[in-house]
């Protein structure tokens, strides 16, 4: 079974000095709303315009880039699928930010990976998921998920995996399957299934994840491994959820 998550990240829009017509933070709107409805996993089971007509009877008018994000995210809660967020950036400052002169690394904002070997002969990595808030962020993860996994293997000869799940957050399918895609024997990892109940290969290679013919992420980093083909032990918990 297959959750579809739908992350959308919003920005503010810049506009001249002259107050825009209301009419463009409406259109706005709908051409987000019509994004929503197109990828949803709910998409043939919702009245969408019912829905569309609840959200705009509690907007009633859009005069700023806070109605219009009032009505996605109020659009995202009707659809409530339990797994699409809305996530809007920060308003910017008039204020000139100050030189920064240590500045903080991409890498410090995305989770923590535990890795370790336990009694001299397991490789163990615990991964927590991660929902990033640009493709830059997420692409480090993944880069880090794999320097967690090589930095093990170069241990020396291991007797197996454990790929510890509990607690896991979810966050971008492609990330953690695509960091410890060096562990796989076939590329084909999975299947997911589409709202017309179509079946799509999942397929992970050292250096891409594929959806279909879609390629979600890509990443160039060596991907030698010694201990391939070794047992591997996925914990799960009551906690685990999504990719």
């Amino acid at each position: 079974m297959r959750i579809t998550t739908i992350l959308l990240f919003s920005f503010l829009f810049s506009f001249s000095c002259q107050r825009p017509h209301k009419n463009q933070f409406e259109s706005f709107f709908e051409q987000t709303f019509n994004v929503i409805k197109y990828n949803s996993v709910l998409k043939d089971s919702l009245n969408w315009v019912d829905l569309k007509k609840t959200v705009k009877d509690s907007i009633k008018s859009f005069n700023s880039n806070d109605d219009a994000y009032n009505a996605i995210d109020y659009t995202v809660h009707l659809v409530n699928d339990g797994h699409s967020i809305f996530l809007v950036g920060e308003k910017p400052s008039n204020k000139t930010p100050p030189i920064d002169n240590n500045p903080i690394p991409d890498r410090i904002f995305t989770p923590h990976i535990d890795s370790k070997i336990i009694d001299k002969e397991i490789g163990y990595i615990k991964l927590t998921g991660f929902s990033a808030i640009n493709d830059s962020l997420q692409k480090q993860y993944t880069l880090e998920v794999r320097k967690a996994l090589l930095t093990l293997d170069s241990t020396g000869e291991l007797s197996g995996w454990i790929i510890d799940l509990r607690t896991h957050g979810g966050g971008r399918m492609s990330s953690e399957s695509l960091g410890l895609s060096p562990l796989f024997e076939n590329e084909l990892i999975g299947y997911a299934k589409e709202t017309k109940n179509e079946l799509i290969e999942i397929s992970s290679t050292k250096s891409k994840l594929s959806n279909g013919n879609y390629i979600q992420e890509t990443l160039n980093y060596d991907s030698t491994l010694i201990n391939k083909n070794k047992k591997i032990a996925v914990l799960i918990d009551k906690n685990t959820v999504s990719s």
